[in-house]
């Protein structure tokens, strides 16, 4: 009987310092992740002005309360480069469905 219950205890000791690995593992990836930044696509930058434009909306389109374009991911001028900028009051109502 003494042998099995070592095995018992190795055992579940394996399976907690696995786990204790695989957590620390998830955890860095998690942080890596925040840190890499979002490339900027031509779909990203086009979520990038509906949430633009659906926050915009919600402050009833007052340019005094407007969201700054540069808060919204991807982050930077990529967005440029496949034709989407900050849209205009008109812009904005056009993607909204207004």
């Amino acid at each position: 009987m003494m042998i099995r219950e070592g095995i018992a205890s190795d055992t579940i000791f394996l399976l907690v310092f696995i786990g204790i690995v695989t957590l620390a593992s998830l955890l860095i990836f998690w942080k890596w992740a925040e840190i890499a930044p979002q490339q900027a696509s031509e779909n990203s930058c086009k979520l990038k002005q509906h949430s633009f434009c659906i926050d915009w909306r919600s402050k009833n389109y007052n340019i005094l309360d407007k969201p700054n374009w540069s808060d919204f991911p991807p982050k930077g001028t990529d967005c440029a480069k496949y034709g989407i900028v900050e849209p205009t009051v008109s812009e904005c109502k056009k993607i909204v469905g207004e």
